[in-house]
């Protein structure tokens, strides 16, 4: 009779597996420290990070407290209305600055300057350097006012 040899050989090695493993009490070895590369490489795998807890800060401390919301009487206007009233400011200042019957020349000299300078005597002594540097311009002839005087000044080319 011819056995099969497959069967056999599952029977001898579990046999051998039975023979060899011990039954008393299996205990582990201490653990080894890890080498210094091994520390690294899992301080680096992201699966082992953790978390940091962070706690939100309260921000009670800058809300305005029930006595000072209280004492608020009015409501202060938002920024647009504030740049808005800026705005209006500005240009109606610019319009007023630019209008024409304020471009008139004469409203730029002040009436102090209208009004007549003293005359120096001519036997006075003649000004130095620094104080003709640092005098006023002297003043120019008067103009004429009438026609009549208009024509009595002398003719160039006669």
């Amino acid at each position: 009779m011819k056995t099969p040899v497959r069967p056999v050989a599952i029977v001898i090695a579990s046999l051998a597996l039975v023979i060899f493993t011990s039954s008393g009490i299996v205990s582990a070895d201490t653990p080894e420290e890890p080498s210094g590369f091994a520390q690294a490489a899992s301080a680096m795998n992201p699966l082992n990070w953790k978390m940091p807890q962070l706690r939100m800060p309260n921000f009670k401390s800058l809300l305005p407290s029930k006595a000072e919301k209280d004492e608020i009487n009015e409501k202060k206007d938002g920024l647009f209305d504030q740049v808005g009233k800026t705005a209006s400011n500005s240009w109606s200042k610019t319009k007023t600055a630019l209008s024409p019957k304020n471009l008139n020349p004469a409203r730029f000299f002040t009436t102090s300057s209208k009004s007549s300078v003293k005359t120096t005597p001519v036997n006075e002594k003649k000004p130095g350097f620094w104080s003709k540097l640092l005098s006023p311009w002297p003043e120019e002839e008067p103009e004429q006012t009438t026609v009549t005087d208009f024509l009595r000044q002398p003719r160039v080319g006669r």
